[in-house]
């Protein structure tokens, strides 16, 4: 995938719009020492912006002022999005370092970054190739990890040592008449710097060694590699899984089904995990990527969804509460489409068949007509066939 000269998925060739996780593509900012950095806010009252064209340029600016221009002490080795398709091996920091881990290792580093806001939605297959790239920095006593307002290069896992981080509480244009504020310690577990790689804000605080030790890193370019390559394998297997639903691939043309892409939010769940409650307002529908989802009626089950089929949508179609509950029977992979964008995207002749579709299920639901089960689940084997099984057990009691 990360070969360079392979052919871009067709998800990706939309002027880099395609991907769902857009902040690999707002990570970076320039692959030079001059990249402009916002300050933290107390800096507002002492910075002035000049402007040689009017005469009061040394008047200070309004409080929501953001114009700030700071060179950070090191140089970024962040690079702009569209770079990253370029890159070779050799232009990552990690190569040449130590990234030779035990199993227990592997087990602690899984156990620490699993919670980390960074890797937000992440399963343990994605998580396990974030640990394999993350290298060993022996640190030495009084060494500075981190400098406040500088850029963030990395992020780091705290392997063995005492680490302190500390910010400035009150700013002083003479930084010796700066204060520090300690705000927590490291002792041989926790992380940091993941901050500064979310909100692509400098640094706010400093990191210092107290003893000698060691952390594991995970460099932002790397990070942001990574990144870019989840998003473009759950783009791709969900571009294949709405080429297979015949109501989509029938009625959504390329254009749609890249705007789609765009719009989804891939949802990771563990078994159990409820995703929808009857009774509640619908605010999403739900794609099934991998793993399989119950429905229930009550407390019966009344309908198994697996691989390749939705559920959620007939909330948003009728703008009515939800119908069922849907939990997760065990880990599960979803892309989320929420309300909004059900509105802005899904051609109005798909929410028709939708409709007409569950008109057909309610109305299988209270006639003795005579039809079948297979006639109507045939075209459309989603959710709504949840009711039509559950008023079929009904019949049969």
């Amino acid at each position: 995938m990360s070969k360079q000269g392979q052919k871009r998925p067709a998800a990706n060739r939309r002027n880099d719009r395609a991907l769902p996780d857009r902040d690999a593509r707002q990570l970076i900012s320039h692959h030079s020492t001059e990249a402009v950095a916002k300050p933290p806010l107390e800096m507002h009252q002492t910075q002035f912006v000049v402007d040689s064209e009017q005469d009061d340029s040394f008047l200070p600016p309004p409080a929501t002022e953001e114009s700030f221009n700071l060179k950070p002490k090191n140089e970024s080795i962040m690079f702009s999005a569209f770079d990253v398709d370029d890159l070779q091996e050799k232009d990552f920091a990690d190569v040449g370092q130590d990234t030779s881990k035990s199993a227990e290792e592997i087990e602690k580093l899984l156990g620490e970054i699993r919670g980390v806001a960074l890797f937000d939605g992440y399963d343990d297959d994605e998580l396990l190739k974030v640990v394999e790239y993350m290298y060993n920095k022996p640190v030495r006593s009084g060494e500075v990890i981190i400098h406040c307002g500088d850029v963030g290069d990395a992020f780091y896992v705290v392997k063995r040592g005492r680490f302190r981080c500390q910010t400035v509480s009150k700013f002083s244009i003479d930084e010796s008449e700066n204060p520090e504020q300690i705000l927590r310690e490291y002792e041989n577990e926790g992380y940091f710097g993941e901050l500064s790689l979310i909100n692509q804000r400098p640094r706010a605080a400093t990191v210092t060694a107290l003893t000698d030790g060691a952390l594991w890193v995970l460099n932002a370019l790397r990070y942001a590699w990574l990144k870019q390559r989840r998003a473009i394998f759950n783009a791709e297997r969900f571009e294949q899984m709405i080429k297979s639903i015949p109501l989509f691939c029938s009625h959504l043309s390329p254009s749609l089904v890249n705007r789609l892409i765009d719009s989804i939010e891939i949802v990771n769940t563990e078994a159990g995990e409820v995703l929808c409650r009857q009774g509640e307002p619908g605010d999403a529908m739900f794609f099934v990527m991998t793993g399989e989802v119950e429905a229930l009626i009550g407390n019966r089950q009344v309908k198994r969804i697996g691989r390749g089929q939705f559920f959620g949508e007939r909330a948003l179609v009728l703008s009515e509460n939800r119908a069922a509950t849907c939990r997760a029977l065990d880990k599960c992979r979803l892309a989320k489409l929420s309300k909004e964008s059900f509105g802005m995207i899904i051609p109005d002749e798909v929410v028709e068949r939708m409709r007409r579709n569950i008109a057909e299920y309610d109305r299988f639901a209270t006639s003795d007509d005579g039809t079948s089960l297979d006639d109507v689940t045939d075209e459309y084997p989603s959710t709504a066939s949840v009711y039509m099984e559950y008023f079929c057990q009904e019949l049969r009691r």
